[in-house]
């Protein structure tokens, strides 16, 4: 009973620090003295305890997390949106005291994953990235957290040296007060970061695995293993080949520069007339192949 009552007279215990006082984890033990009238109080703060048995949960799901994404990364059937999205959704099942929200920047727009609970001034974060130098922008996106009341991050493609979107935390918590919240949000920006590269870059070396950098169209290596797919797959099917005429003569008279602009308003062309079951392909410097799966009809071709 006096144990109880002590406890609930005493606790909780508060240390002050620069930022304010913060909440110990403490233990009160009673203890009767023999002999004596009287009892030995002990006070047994155990917080540093709790605080490093917490981040090494954090620290364990983190690096699941980061194991399980890693590997879904080569899984080119899940578009890198999508990956963004069970990202950010994984995220914020990790113990930390932040909401986060990200976006991704594809084919110059973004596309946001926010909580319209926790409603941020993303059109602001974005201006800065669509109207500012690299440099401004990462100075000024930092910059937004002590105006807006949230913590921005730029997310980066570093190999393009490009921003590819951002992160965005929020927190009822004054988490300044909260060394070890501050370093988790850096480590989850990080963390973010690298998987969104990684996933990107399994996209990129598919793309030029599979397509002609110049004109973007499919490339042989693509013509070969559609065709074969086709062939086991499809009822009916048409290959047809184009060879450009005279285009040797359009490099020397003019350049290479101008021979390829004619490529791309070809590849271009040929692009535009495809249906919803056809494939074009540049097989060579002047070649180029149409794949039309499930038809023979001529006229339709």
């Amino acid at each position: 009973m006096l144990s109880h009552k002590l406890h609930r007279n005493l606790l909780p215990l508060y240390a002050q620090n620069h930022f304010g006082n913060e909440k110990l984890a403490i233990s009160v033990l009673v203890t009767p003295l023999a002999n004596e009238d009287g009892v030995l109080i002990r006070i047994l703060d155990y917080t540093g305890l709790v605080k490093r048995e917490n981040q090494i949960r954090f620290n364990e799901k983190l690096l699941r997390l980061e194991k399980d994404f890693l590997s879904r990364a080569p899984d080119l059937s899940e578009s890198i949106t999508e990956y963004v999205e069970a990202l950010t959704s994984k995220v914020n099942r990790l113990p930390h005291p932040f909401c986060i929200q990200t976006a991704v920047m594809v084919n110059d727009h973004f596309v946001r994953f926010l909580d319209p609970h926790h409603p941020i001034p993303y059109k602001a974060v974005e201006s800065i990235i669509l109207s500012r130098t690299i440099e401004q922008a990462i100075d000024e996106i930092h910059a937004l957290k002590d105006d807006l009341g949230a913590h921005f991050h730029p997310l980066m493609l570093m190999r393009e040296g490009k921003i590819a979107g951002y992160a965005a935390f929020l927190s009822e918590q004054d988490t300044r007060a909260n060394p070890i919240a501050h370093k988790n949000r850096l480590r989850i920006v990080d963390l973010i970061n690298n998987l969104i590269e990684w996933k990107a870059n399994f996209e990129q070396l598919h793309f030029l695995a599979n397509n002609d950098v110049l004109t973007g169209l499919l490339n042989r290596g693509a013509l070969n293993s559609e065709f074969h797919q086709a062939a086991q797959q499809c009822d009916a099917f048409a290959l047809l080949f184009i060879d450009l005429n005279k285009f040797k003569a359009i490099n020397d008279q003019h350049g290479h520069y101008i021979g390829d602009k004619v490529l791309q308003k070809i590849a271009a062309k040929i692009k535009s007339t495809l249906g919803p079951n056809d494939l074009a392909f540049r097989i060579g410097g002047d070649e180029f192949a149409v794949l039309c799966r499930h038809t023979n009809d001529a006229c339709q071709m």
